[in-house]
């Protein structure tokens, strides 16, 4: 953030890229000069918001994308109310239909891939509900369902779901109270698993996984 005096010295942000090049200081002083006159416009539209609005929109991406993290979410919120508002004001609501299609196909994908895998025990149930959708024969050749955990073959499962060994040991990793190297019967031979607790699993996750279980 910096001042303009030319502008009764109204603050303005503009995004400043990592290493600047010759030259930059001027580009950001021209925009400097044309952002600021359209500030107390955009101060005025972010003053009308209300709170009620934010979790409206909070809500109906949570709802979306479930086990997004509220503060995302928010995050997210704000400036698609604050850009639904400024489209209206310049008669560009036409456009509104692509910054839903961008969030729905770009942002929220990007966070599922990344923001929700960061989440302890939140990829493990993705990845063993993932598993749980097999047909029976590929299901019990690759993980076991205990009373109080799930038994993984390590070696099976990521040929299973079509990715690197070192994508599901990361997962493992990531997950509270894993047992990464174990030794367990799968299918009545001992093999090298890994051990999940039940207790980290949704109730989802169980269901999938023991459907069909005699």
């Amino acid at each position: 953030m910096f001042e303009n005096p030319k502008l009764s010295r109204m603050p303005s942000i503009f995004l400043v890229q990592a290493n600047p090049q010759p030259g930059t200081f001027a580009v950001l002083t021209k925009a400097a000069i044309a952002a600021s006159s359209a500030f107390i416009s955009l101060k005025l539209m972010a003053s009308e918001i209300e709170a009620e609005e934010i979790a409206n929109v909070t809500s109906g991406l949570l709802s979306y994308l479930e086990g997004l993290d509220i503060r995302v979410a928010e995050g997210i919120a704000l400036p698609l109310i604050i850009c639904k508002k400024m489209l209206e004001v310049t008669e560009k609501g036409h456009l509104w239909q692509q910054v839903r299609a961008y969030v729905k196909d770009v942002l929220l994908p990007y966070h599922e891939n990344t923001t929700l895998n960061h989440q302890p025990s939140k990829a493990a149930n993705r990845m063993l509900k993932e598993l749980g959708g097999l047909c029976q024969h590929e299901k019990k050749d690759i993980l076991r369902c205990l009373e109080d955990s799930v038994l993984l073959d390590k070696a099976r499962a990521p040929a299973a779901l079509n990715i690197a060994v070192s994508e599901v040991v990361a997962v493992l990793k990531n997950t509270p109270g894993a047992e990464i190297n174990k030794s367990g019967r799968i299918m009545g031979k001992v093999r090298k698993v890994a051990k999940i607790p039940m207790s980290v699993l949704s109730e989802d996750t169980i269901r999938c996984l023991t459907s069909g279980n005699s």
